[in-house]
Parts: C-alpha cells; sequence; structure tokens
C-alpha cells in the first residue's frame, strides 16, 4: 500500500435497538402479533434466520433491514465495488483518488516494480491536484 491511510472501517453508529428489530421482523410473517410486539429467544431466531444460507451470495433474510449500521469505510476499488453489488445498503461515497492511498498491486514488489508504480501513481495524483486546483472540473458531466 502506497501513500495516504491504510484501509480501515470505522462503526460510526448503530441502533441499540438492531437486535429486538431483526428478530420482531423474523418473527412477524410468521405470527399473528402487531411488529412492536414481536418477541423470541434473539440467539435461536437469529440462528434459524441465518443457519440455511450455503455461501455468503445468497441473499440475506429481508428481517435484516430492520437493523441499522453506519460505517465509513476506507478501501480500494475493488472492495468497494464487492459492496456495491450489495443491495441492502446505502452508499454515500466520496470522489475517487489517492488521497487516502493506494494499493501496490503484489507481484509488482518481486520484480522490483514497486517503486516505479509508486512514483507513477505519485505523478498521477499530482497533475489531478493541479486540475483541481485550476479549477477544472475533476468529475463526469453525467
Amino acid at each position: 500500500r502506497g501513500g495516504g491511510s491504510e484501509p480501515s472501517v470505522r462503526l460510526v453508529e448503530f441502533d441499540p435497538d438492531a437486535e429486538r428489530k431483526v428478530v420482531a421482523a423474523a418473527l412477524f410473517p410468521h405470527s399473528d402479533q402487531p411488529l412492536e410486539e414481536g418477541a423470541g429467544d434473539p440467539a435461536a431466531v437469529l440462528h434459524a434466520l441465518l443457519a440455511d444460507r450455503a455461501n455468503r451470495r445468497q441473499r440475506a433474510p429481508r428481517a435484516l433491514e430492520h437493523a441499522t449500521y453506519t460505517f465509513e469505510i476506507v478501501a480500494n476499488f475493488g472492495a468497494y465495488r464487492d459492496l456495491h453489488r450489495h443491495r441492502m445498503l446505502t452508499q454515500d461515497r466520496q470522489l475517487l483518488g489517492t488521497a487516502l492511498g493506494y494499493d501496490l498491486p503484489p507481484g509488482l514488489s518481486g520484480l522490483g516494480l514497486d517503486a516505479d508504480f509508486a512514483r507513477a501513481v505519485e505523478a498521477a495524483a499530482d497533475v489531478h491536484r493541479r486540475v483541481e486546483r485550476d479549477g477544472r472540473s475533476t468529475t463526469s458531466a453525467s
């Protein structure tokens, strides 16, 4: 990794009542109780809700949409695209750039090209900063 900060995930905000809301939402379709009265053993309900998922690509149960968490994530664009494919989240993102760092491809170090790569990325970042400073738009017109 070069320049800037390391990848990170920071929990910014959470709903302390999230577990109860998820349990109530999971039980709601199977009962005649109002949503806010749904009660059950949280561990047992959550286990039943999630145990049948064979892998991470299986859709998560809708009951999980009743829980809200806000995270601040610093990661590379590949990780962003993985999150982007996840449909049960709302994203607010900053513009792409190198201010928070960039990844050095693992194979470059073994070839002795990591310094050349870092210089090229830093040169591109410098041009980007100058374009922004001069007032030219760095975002697309669409």
